[in-house]
């Protein structure tokens, strides 16, 4: 899922032209931080268990804590999906009359430049 993550939320012109490998671009622009929050936004939203996609073994030993800042509100990486308009937080979603991450109001990045 985590890795899904990192396609979705690169620009559309640039997933659009993948050629099986992630683009270097991809890496240098919070899509690791992203991809976190936007797999955490899946599995809330498939009922999967966060430790199913954040499991012991992966996220260099810190999957416990990554879940349980999502847990508390502490969303790393949606100032970005915010930035590319995937999903605010409270202030922002009360705002836009959306709701609040971890729902998506878009799963895909539609933007067509990178931050």
């Amino acid at each position: 899922m985590h890795e899904a993550g990192h396609l979705a939320t690169l620009p559309h012109h640039i997933r659009c032209g993948l050629d099986g490998q992630l683009p270097d671009i991809d890496m240098h622009r919070g899509a690791e931080l992203m991809s976190l929050a936007w797999s955490y936004a899946a599995a809330v939203y498939l009922k999967v268990p966060p430790h199913v996609v954040f499991h012991e073994h992966g996220y260099k030993g810190g999957s416990q804590e990554l879940i349980a800042n999502f847990e508390k509100g502490i969303s790393i990486g949606l100032p970005m999906l915010q930035y590319q308009e995937m999903a605010y937080d409270e202030e922002n979603a009360e705002r836009l009359k959306v709701r609040p991450f971890p729902d998506m109001v878009n799963w895909t990045c539609l933007k067509q430049h990178l931050p």
